[in-house]
């Protein structure tokens, strides 16, 4: 049976349903999960409004207790925000204009409109470890698994991060940019309310003993209920400034983040995104193809087992189906990056630019006919162009299908014009081992493991200093446990310089020549080379040619006339000579083949963020968010 949205979430009867591999309608209607993880889906919210906050400091400075009170009915304002929001209670004036045949006088209305309906907004809050350290909350309320992000160095990344772990992050959503900023900031007149909430209190405590207190509370109470309020308020209820409509006297209004957070909680910083509406990256790529989904299907159960926490995960019951939330800001040079040539760039991502397939999908032709009937004059050549490359990508959505297989069977994939013959062979030999796409994620090729996480990356365009325009990526994943998700992902596979080789095997012919054309040789390679080959290389200099045997792992080619290579440390992969690295930039990297050692190609540079556990909703009630901590 259908949701009905518009009956308030905790008026349904009690649901639970305990199966696993649930789609975004379930999802919604469990009312188990934090929205803005499972549902809406990122294409669906073109905007994303990143905000981190710490608990302020100044709140220790007396009495402990106090304090961590003070957090808690601060902590209760905020998301009782969220929960207004998502019962329609709290809403959103927008000026419509209506059509031309209008009546002068009625050419502009505000329109009331139920953010989650309209808007398909999401509010999702996170806790960091500094949280629960700051208010001493015990082990077994806490996440098993949060702790701190670590530094860059922890991580592999080239360069020191510059935005630092918080205590709170809170991630909205929607369609309107503007409508994730009202919800952080929309007061306009809070004294109104301010001066009604104080004269209810002294209502309640029957301390209104002035008639002229009465009045005011009377004719502030009139002045801020609409007329012809539909439906009309029940005894006890009131209306806030902002319109909001309140079930007794005794709750506060709370217009926005801002107001919520007073006297508790500080916003560090502030980070807005958007979607393209090509679907593509500012560095002109596809994104997010191979990523887990939520439904009904294998890939489904897939989303569930890796994104939210079991019993069996957590130190308690009431953290089941939370998840563990990872936020890093990521900037892109895009001048250096558009110096590569698109051959380039597709062998430093792993896709074709025009498709988004992974190379060797298609042959070079077919692959370039497609993109380019895909951008046809005409309509029937541009729609079939458009459904051959949906089916094509359908194939490639699963995170854990295996593609980068010499021995993989041939798939065929029938289009509308005709059937494509997939090889997978022929996708491991275009798509380099160096390539982003094989060190994000190999799928269980040169024996790596299974590791998959839940990717809403929005892409990003700011100012910074001498009016710099900074862009880049608001990276946020999540998963049931980030040391073996994103940790992993980072330290072992993008941040390794040896991945996979020579930790794994040797390099393949194809990767031989690929490394050759940029001029990578191993040491035995480079004493073989004839002398038309070292003049083809640059290496006919003999001082070229030395600093390429020092740099292929020559100990001392001045001493040494047996040019003898260095041994291979297994236990020690800073040993292992340079001219063996598939790229040691990790994010910022691989460079152009995965190949330059120094690490001056850095066209992604990741500048720090944090990790948070987002936990799962208290009894269905959003406004209890975080009281499961206390």
């Amino acid at each position: 049976m259908p949701y009905n949205f518009s009956a308030p979430y905790n008026t349904s009867p009690p649901i639970r349903i305990i199966h696993r591999g649930k789609t975004r309608e379930e999802y919604e209607q469990e009312r188990l999960v934090q929205p803005g993880v499972a549902f809406p889906s990122a294409s669906e919210q073109e905007h994303l409004l990143i905000i981190r906050l710490d608990i302020t400091g100044d709140l220790f400075k007396n009495d402990f207790n106090e304090a961590k009170r003070r957090v808690k009915e601060g902590l209760k304002r905020l998301c009782t925000l969220f929960d207004n929001i998502y019962e329609g209670k709290k809403r959103i004036d927008e000026l419509s204009t209506t059509n031309k045949n209008s009546a002068p006088d009625d050419e502009a209305r505000l329109k009331s409109q139920d953010l989650r309906k309209a808007f398909k907004f999401s509010s999702t809050i996170g806790f960091g470890y500094g949280f629960f350290e700051k208010l001493g909350i015990p082990e077994y309320r806490r996440p098993k698994k949060l702790r701190e992000m670590p530094d860059h160095e922890q991580l592999g990344d080239v360069t020191p991060y510059s935005l630092a772990q918080t205590d709170l992050i809170i991630q909205l959503c929607s369609t309107k940019d503007f409508v994730n900023r009202w919800v952080l900031e929309n007061t306009l007149q809070p004294d109104e309310d301010e001066v009604i909430e104080k004269l209810l209190k002294k209502q309640k405590e029957r301390r209104l003993n002035n008639e002229t207190e009465r009045r005011i509370l009377k004719k502030l109470l009139e002045d801020t209920t609409p007329k012809g309020l539909t439906p009309p308020l029940k005894e006890g209820q009131r209306v806030c400034i902002d319109g909001q409509v309140l079930s007794s006297g005794e709750e506060e209004c709370i217009p926005d983040i801002v107001s919520a957070i007073d006297g508790w909680a500080t916003i560090t910083d502030i980070h807005a995104g958007f979607q393209r509406i090509d679907g593509r990256n500012l560095m002109g790529f596809n994104d997010g193809i191979s990523n887990p989904r939520p439904g009904k299907d294998d890939k489904g159960k897939l989303f569930d087992e890796k994104v939210f926490t079991t019993r069996d995960d957590e130190n308690n019951k009431d953290l089941e189906y939370g998840t563990y939330m990872v936020f890093q800001k990521i900037q892109h040079d895009l001048d250096q990056w558009r110096e590569l040539s698109v051959d380039e760039q597709q062998e430093w991502v792993g896709r074709s630019k025009g498709t988004g397939l992974l190379l060797g999908t298609l042959s070079e032709d077919d692959d370039a006919s497609l993109a380019r009937d895909l951008r046809s004059n005409n309509e029937k050549v541009r729609k079939d162009a458009a459904i051959d490359i949906e089916k094509l990508l359908a194939i490639q959505t699963d995170p854990t299908k295996r593609f980068y297989d010499e021995r993989g069977s041939i798939i065929d994939v029938r289009g509308r014009r005709r059937t494509y013959k997939i090889n997978p062979a022929e996708i491991r030999k275009r798509v380099q081992a160096w390539s982003h796409v094989r060190k994000a994620n190999p799928r269980r090729e040169d024996g790596e493991p299974e590791i998959v996480i839940f990717r809403r990356g929005y892409p990003f365009v700011e100012t910074g200093l001498n009016n710099k325009i900074l862009s880049g990526l608001l990276f946020v994943c999540f998963q049931k446990d980030i040391q073996n998700g994103f940790e992993f992902i980072k330290r072992n596979w993008l941040n390794n310089k040896n991945f996979p080789v020579p930790q794994k095997r040797g390099f393949t012919d194809d990767e031989k020549r690929q490394r050759h054309k940029v001029g990578r040789l191993s040491a035995d390679e480079l004493l073989d080379l004839l002398p038309q080959q070292r003049k083809d290389y640059g290496l006919d200099n003999p001082e070229d040619f030395t600093q390429a045997l020092y740099d292929a792992g020559i100990v001392d080619p001045a001493i040494n006339n047996r040019f003898n290579s260095r041994d291979i440390d297994k236990n020690d992969f800073s040993l292992v000579p340079d001219t063996q690295n598939t790229g040691r930039e990790g994010l910022a990297g691989p460079s152009e083949h995965g190949t330059v050692p120094t690490g001056e190609f850095l066209a992604i540079v990741p500048i720090g963020g944090g990790y948070y556990f987002v936990p799962p909703i208290p009894k269905r009630r959003i406004s209890d968010i975080g009281q499961q901590f206390f």
